[in-house]
């Protein structure tokens, strides 16, 4: 988890890869119908946060998504909120993790 945050293995990181990225350069994308870093990041959010909720044992009943819905295109100021909140979300399983049984992350 930590590798895929902020350590730098073999990859680089989210913290490195979107730091200091402008909202305009987080909604370019080029000819293909690659997505962008920002409908990404959304996506990373998303899930990431299901997952986090799962593990830690929330009701998750009621989830159910388009997964195309979990890309989105940001503005500046929502920009600025993604990569604060992806933050979070990682921090949050680096922490659940942690603290966690082995028997729960097996």
């Amino acid at each position: 988890m930590k590798n895929t945050h902020a350590n730098q293995e073999w990859f680089v990181p989210t913290n490195t890869g979107l730091k200091g990225l402008s909202v305009g350069q987080s909604n370019w994308r080029d000819s293909t119908n690659n997505h962008s870093i920002a409908k990404l990041t959304s996506h990373l959010t998303f899930w990431n946060e299901m997952n986090l909720k799962s593990f830690k044992g929330e009701n998750m009943a009621d989830f159910g998504v388009d997964n195309e819905l979990t890309f989105n295109i940001n503005n500046e100021k929502d920009w600025k909120r993604a990569v604060i909140r992806l933050n979070s979300i990682q921090t949050e399983w680096e922490n659940a993790i942690e603290e966690a049984p082995l028997k729960k992350i097996e």
